[in-house]
């Protein structure tokens, strides 16, 4: 539920957004709710017995651009300021869809070396005919290959993934 309203407030955001403003903007989005998860600062906003007025005054200390500001105002009216990493991370994909980017996610058992890095990101962009950025994971449960994340779809390119589907084909 959350990550629908923060696309809601993110898509509210890109609207008012001029493009040549976009990353500027995606950037201070992203640093703000790095800042706002201080743990102090993250305990002042979500204590309920903190007032409005504090809440308010204490994120507008950043002072953030006209836009970012009437967001958080709107935010903090409604009690939202929680999902503003998520909103952050929608504007960005919004940002990255009128760009033509988008980002992979590249997940692996063990460390990618910058050419092997490289070269899945060239067939991602022969692939999606946008500009790829990718971002890469460890994670050792994969045994082995990788996992590639990109635009709502999953290529599974792992070891652990060939067993689980070598074992659901002799199952079935």
């Amino acid at each position: 539920m959350s990550k629908v309203i923060a696309k809601r407030y993110a898509q509210a955001l890109f609207e008012v957004v001029e493009e040549n403003q976009l990353e500027r903007v995606a950037d201070e989005l992203l640093a703000l709710s790095q800042a706002l998860q201080d743990k102090d600062v993250a305990r002042v906003l979500a204590d309920p017995r903190t007032p409005l007025s504090v809440k308010e005054k204490l994120v507008l200390s950043i002072q953030p651009s006209p836009p970012v500001e009437a967001l958080l105002r709107v935010m903090l009216s409604k009690r939202r300021l929680d999902i503003l990493a998520e909103t952050a991370d929608a504007f960005r994909e919004l940002t990255y869809q009128a760009q033509g980017k988008t980002v992979a996610e590249v997940i692996s058992a063990v460390p990618l070396d910058p050419g092997t890095i490289e070269a899945i990101r060239e067939k991602l962009v022969k692939a999606s005919g946008k500009t790829v950025e990718v971002k890469t994971r460890l994670d050792e449960k994969l045994w082995g290959g990788f996992v590639v994340r990109i635009d709502g779809k999953i290529i599974d390119g792992s070891l652990a993934g060939s067993l689980k589907r070598f074992k659901q084909q002799m199952l079935s």
